[in-house]
């Protein structure tokens, strides 16, 4: 059991984080303060400098757990079976629980993918999806691995930053169907247009 300190470091963290992302969303990362940090979150900056070093060491802290937790929905098993469509329901539900884990820390995800968003961060989670993604695709595809990958794991970052930015006005459930069908049509089939590439 935790001890009561334990407790409040973990509130007090909590405070500062949700201040900070609140604060990335309105002004963005760079003109952020520790006293605007601080004062959202109803701390001192003495408690702040506690737990923190700088607005980059909380930044990173977040960012870390944040892909950590992303990256324990993703299952490479999802693409390993010889039947299509198993592949495509085991492929919409995984799809599914990553998205769940999303909207369970929107307000990091609206920080970092919104407006005020920062392009290296969204790069880390892409690269992340990515190495996730590794295991899925060992057998040999029909164009380069390294191409499918970065095609994939793109279509996957933009789908998730559309989502975010549509203030989620489609379940989670809904969205992974449409990815999936969208991957397994491809592009051209998917506009309803017939046409095959010889």
């Amino acid at each position: 059991m935790l001890k009561k300190t334990d407790l409040r470091v973990i509130k007090t963290k909590k405070f500062i984080h949700d201040a900070f992302l609140k604060l990335m969303n309105e002004k963005g990362f760079e003109k952020i303060t520790i006293n605007d940090i601080a004062e959202n979150a109803q701390v001192n900056r003495s408690t702040f400098y506690l737990h923190y070093t700088d607005k980059y060491n909380l930044l990173e802290e977040i960012v870390d757990c944040a892909i950590r937790e992303l990256m324990t929905t993703v299952d490479p098993n999802t693409h390993t079976s010889e039947d299509n469509f198993i592949i495509m329901e085991n492929l919409k539900n995984n799809i599914k629980s990553l998205l769940d884990v999303i909207h369970a820390d929107i307000l990091f995800y609206k920080a970092v993918l919104g407006k005020n968003g920062m392009l290296q961060i969204r790069q880390r989670i892409m690269d992340a999806i990515k190495e996730g993604l590794k295991e899925s695709f060992q057998n040999k595809g029909l164009i380069p691995m390294d191409m499918l990958l970065d095609l994939v794991s793109a279509v996957y970052m933009e789908t998730v930053v559309w989502w975010v930015n549509g203030d989620m006005r489609y379940s989670s459930a809904y969205v992974a169907e449409q990815l999936v069908q969208f991957l397994a049509l491809g592009p051209v089939m998917a506009t309803g247009r017939k046409g095959v590439i010889q």
